[in-house]
């Protein structure tokens, strides 16, 4: 597109990258380029014009796959596997410009979700798995209550999701209602987080936990990470609201503390999974009691174990929560 096709107005740089955006919210990749192309032709060293042509390219070459795959579930399903290698590859990119990238996950997820639902308003492959994307394409686009209504569905298919419960969570905090939010956090990480998508989760305060525990404990995995984040959640009050508990659950969460207990006293070397699932068994007891007014003793019995099995973890605690009274 040469120079002279467009208006005075088109030579100045925002109205430019104005323009560009906008064909990109729409799709409009090889517009776009040019767009991009245009504004380096005229700001050599103009930083997201470079992210721009080569973000659009990854989009035009797959462009073909895109339009052969049949519509409906198989091409949203598509634009949403291609949407995890997109961010592989733009991350390895110099001069990375958040407003390309929130402008091409609309893009992505708003297209993804027309095809997933030409087949759920037919009737078509509604499952657990599509409502899943469904809710997550939601979420990716920032429409919170659709999402939110999409989330609750699924536990009609798994009340015990943990997954679904914490991306459900994800979107209560997202919205602006934070406290209910970190309780279904806390409740989702409590007993099985194995299932967990941490991937997916977005929210500011969650990921900055997430990458504290990181820092807390070097060279991680992935799965053990998942079972340490309720405890440093709960030790640096992020993660340290939880539900109301009742007599049976009380009842539950003491069974199963005194049966990781007898499992960690027959272990012969550190198990760093077994240590955070006890821990944060801990933390639940020791919120539980500090609700009874009367259990003070209870709550020094806990600490003492905490002591025990992990004394860094216990300095920790005590040092923030003298910092938060």
């Amino acid at each position: 597109m040469k120079q002279s096709e467009y208006g005075s107005g088109y030579a100045d740089l925002t109205q430019s990258v104005d323009r560009a955006l906008e064909l990109l919210k729409k799709g409009d990749m090889a517009e776009a380029q040019s767009e991009f192309l245009f504004i380096l032709q005229n700001h050599y060293d103009s930083s997201i014009a470079e992210f721009g042509i080569k973000v659009t390219k990854f989009w035009q070459q797959r462009d073909k796959r895109i339009q052969n795959t049949s519509e409906g579930y198989d091409r949203g399903v598509l634009l949403l596997e291609l949407w995890p290698k997109f961010e592989e590859f733009y991350r390895t990119l110099r001069g990375i410009d958040d407003r390309i990238v929130s402008v091409l996950r609309y893009f992505v997820f708003t297209q993804a979700l027309e095809q997933l639902n030409k087949d759920a308003n037919t009737s078509k492959r509604i499952n657990a798995k599509m409502l899943y994307m469904v809710a997550m394409a939601y979420k990716k686009i920032g429409d919170y209550q659709n999402a939110m209504t999409a989330f609750e569905q699924l536990f009609c298919y798994d009340i015990n999701d943990s997954d679904v419960l914490a991306q459900l969570a994800d979107v209560y905090v997202l919205r602006g209602q934070s406290a209910y939010g970190k309780v279904l956090y806390r409740e989702a990480f409590k007993d099985n987080p194995d299932g967990i998508h941490l991937e997916n989760i977005e929210s500011d305060e969650f990921v900055h936990l997430t990458e504290l525990v990181r820092n807390e404990e070097p060279g991680i995995d992935e799965r053990t990470l998942l079972y340490w984040i309720p405890v440093y959640g709960r030790i640096y009050h992020i993660l340290n609201i939880s539900r109301e508990m009742t007599p049976g659950d009380y009842m539950k969460l003491k069974k199963r503390t005194i049966a990781l207990e007898r499992e960690l006293s027959q272990t012969l070397e550190y198990d760093s999974i077994l240590t955070a699932r006890l821990l944060n068994n801990y933390f639940l007891l020791y919120d539980y009691y500090r609700s009874q007014a009367d259990e003070k003793v209870k709550r020094d019995e806990i600490e003492n174990n905490i002591k025990k099995i992990a004394y860094n973890i216990y300095i920790l605690f005590k040092k923030n929560d003298q910092e938060i009274r």
